[in-house]
Parts: C-alpha cells; sequence; structure tokens
C-alpha cells in the first residue's frame, strides 16, 4: 500500500519535476519567436552599417574620402556585411541560440519568459527594444568618439616605443 502511494504521487509530482527541468526546444523557439529575436538580430545589421560607416568617418578626422577611395569603402564595407550576414544568418546561429536558452534556462523560467511576451507589458517591450538598442547604440558611439583621439594617441605612442626599442638593440 506504502509503495503504491509513493508510486501514485511521484507520477502527481512528475508533471511538477519535468517542468522544472532543461527547457524544451520547441519551447525555447516559441519563446524566441514571441520575443521576436529573429527580427531584432535583423536591425542590428542596419545600425552596424552605420555604425561602420560612422567609425570611418571619424578615423578620417574630417578628411574627405576622393570618389575612388569612397567606392572601395564601400565595396569593402559591403562585402565584410555580406560575410557577417551569411555566416551568422539566422539558420545558422539559431541552434546556437536555442542550445544556450535550453542549458541556461529551466522549463518553468522560459514558460514564464514566454507568458510575459505574450502579454502587453511584453509585447510593448519588444516593440520598443530596437528603439532602445538604436538609442543606445548612437550615445555609446559619441563617447567611444570622444574616446578615439586618446586610443589613437596611445597606438602611436606603442609604435615610436617599439620602433625606439628595436634601434636600442
Amino acid at each position: 500500500m506504502k509503495s503504491l502511494i509513493v508510486v501514485l504521487a511521484m507520477m502527481v509530482a512528475a508533471p511538477t519535476f519535468a517542468k522544472d527541468g532543461p527547457a524544451s526546444e520547441a519551447s525555447v523557439r516559441k519563446m524566441m519567436e514571441l520575443s521576436k529575436v529573429r527580427s531584432l538580430l535583423d536591425s542590428v545589421w542596419d545600425q552596424m552599417d552605420t555604425s561602420m560607416n560612422t567609425a570611418v568617418k571619424s578615423a578620417l578626422n574630417g578628411q574627405t574620402m576622393s570618389p575612388e577611395q569612397q567606392r572601395l569603402f564601400d565595396d569593402s564595407r559591403e562585402k565584410m556585411v555580406a560575410i557577417l550576414r551569411e555566416e551568422l544568418s539566422w539558420d545558422k546561429i539559431e541552434p546556437i541560440f536555442v542550445d544556450v536558452y535550453s542549458k541556461t534556462f529551466t522549463q518553468k523560467e522560459i514558460d514564464g519568459i514566454s507568458k510575459f511576451y505574450q502579454s502587453k507589458v511584453g509585447q510593448a517591450m519588444v516593440a520598443k527594444l530596437p528603439q532602445v538598442m538604436q538609442a543606445t547604440s548612437t550615445a555609446l558611439m559619441s563617447r567611444l568618439q570622444a574616446i578615439i583621439p586618446r586610443m589613437q594617441a596611445m597606438q602611436q605612442q606603442l609604435v615610436a616605443d617599439m620602433k625606439a626599442s628595436a634601434a636600442a638593440k
């Protein structure tokens, strides 16, 4: 009789324990769909392209590129972005996301996250996150532009120090 009670208790508790185990691939995929991870990553490509342009303009210190230099730069940037888009395409990185999320979150946590993304507040977050990322990126780029001259000076000093060290030998 005690064995029967233990077995029945385990059967009743099993779904609860299973729910707290590793997250299933299907539930992780559903959560990623609800959070629109794929479209968020797609928006990153445009931001990255803009950031690359801004970084190059900053590195030029006000100098303008000749039409030929601009063409070379544009061709190079397009090729780099194409490589990144190919190698980091959703088809190639989705399995990585699924694996990481499945190993990091329990089923119960993924279910809770999915429930959040189905709520009005979660949907507002999904809708506004690209704006947050864009504004953050812009703010960080301005901070980076402020330190670029310092970093360039350090780099120039390092090159000079290395040349001096090599000449002293």
